[in-house]
């Protein structure tokens, strides 16, 4: 294995562990916001709005960071479907097309994500008060990841079938 390739699966291995852990603190943080809103509401009578915005913000954070490792992990719905009926060459091809459209999209994630998060720098939320750079954060976070795991999948090969769930039959 070269040195490309060790970089590769290492930094990859290392950031799908690290956004294991973020969606975990996540979903963590989203169950006790809800919560607390469920209680504070039909319990005690009254209503917290941070939580509604926060948790709103949670999930934004999810959506693009769970998406990012699902790319790693072969998750997403795909062309499996097409591709289980094609064999070799074709197969392979059909394969990269959609690696290469993913990337595209993963590069405009990255380039526009990074310029929303620039522009709202001095925006704040309407009641927790956060930047709105973190809102947008995870959008340029996910794009450089998914292209991080492309870029692996392209070098080193497809991890084993068990590592990869969409396409294990």
């Amino acid at each position: 294995m070269g040195l490309v390739e060790t970089v590769l699966k290492g930094t990859s291995r290392w950031c799908a562990l690290a956004l294991r852990l973020v969606l975990a603190v996540l979903m963590v943080g989203m169950v006790y916001v809800l919560g607390r809103q469920v209680f504070t509401r039909y319990v005690l009578g009254f209503s917290e709005y941070w939580t509604e915005e926060l948790a709103r913000y949670f999930l934004i954070w999810m959506v693009f960071l769970g998406g990012a490792l699902a790319v790693r992990e072969g998750a997403h719905l795909s062309m499996g479907l097409a591709v289980m009926h094609l064999r070799g060459r074709t197969a392979g091809v059909v394969r990269r097309a959609k690696d290469v459209c993913v990337a595209a999209f993963a590069a405009i994630m990255l380039t526009a994500g990074a310029s929303y998060v620039q522009v709202a720098m001095e925006q704040r939320t309407p009641v927790t008060q956060i930047p709105m750079s973190w809102i947008y954060l995870p959008i340029p976070l996910a794009g450089a990841m998914i292209l991080l795991f492309l870029a692996e999948e392209a070098v080193c090969g497809p991890p084993p079938p068990a590592a990869r769930p969409a396409e294990a039959e």
